[in-house]
């Protein structure tokens, strides 16, 4: 079985105004260049708890609420770079936390680790009745730098997936800032896990 990067993305977690971060806020600024203008991906959500709004520009798809900052990359590159120049300008921004994740997909067909079994779900005294959704295993590690790497992995009809999420508490946004110098070494860490642990090799070159 060979995995596949298919989702890569920065989180910033802290108190942030989605009326600032936006399209023309972020070109105005220099931290994407040659576009003035965003697809938005309908992702409008307005509450007395939160307003959060999604967009895409500069090669980046961005989820913006008053909680946290999300630039995903669809091309699996590290998004450090525009994050670090988000912080910069707003260096007053309270930031509890920072985290990077990695999902890697296979074909359920091809998927072959050992984990609990999932005929039981599927056994012919059920299949009158059921039907395979989707099911999930999750394990929370501390790491000794104070890292910790939650590591989840879910199955459905069709695919298999594993992700992995570094998450670093930080209390400042130059100290997230400094978190996103470490993207690289998370993704070499979530390829070694597949690697070592579960013998799994991963399709395509680094990105980072």
């Amino acid at each position: 079985m060979s995995l596949e990067l298919t989702q890569v993305d920065t989180v910033v977690a802290g108190r942030f105004n989605p009326h600032i971060i936006n399209p023309l806020w972020l070109v105005k600024q220099g931290i994407v260049e040659g576009e003035e203008e965003a697809k938005y991906k309908g992702t409008v959500d307005i509450s007395d708890r939160e307003t959060r709004f999604g967009f895409e520009i500069g090669g980046y798809e961005w989820q913006v609420s008053n909680h946290r900052l999300v630039v995903r990359s669809p091309s699996c590159e590290d998004p450090g770079p525009v994050v670090r120049k988000v912080l910069k300008d707003l260096p007053h921004t309270p930031i509890r936390a920072l985290g990077h994740n990695f999902t890697y997909e296979s074909p359920l067909s091809e998927w072959s680790v050992g984990l609990p079994q999932l005929g039981a779900l599927s056994a012919e005294r059920f299949r009158e009745h059921f039907k395979l959704r989707q099911a999930e295993w999750g394990v929370s590690l501390g790491c000794d730098d104070g890292v910790t790497l939650n590591v989840r992995v879910s199955v459905d009809e069709s695919s298999a997936a594993i992700s992995f999420n570094f998450h670093r508490e930080v209390s400042s946004a130059e100290g997230a800032s400094e978190c996103t110098q470490q993207f690289e070494a998370d993704l070499r860490c979530s390829r070694g896990f597949l690697d070592d642990l579960l013998s799994q090799e991963v399709d395509g070159e680094l990105h980072a």
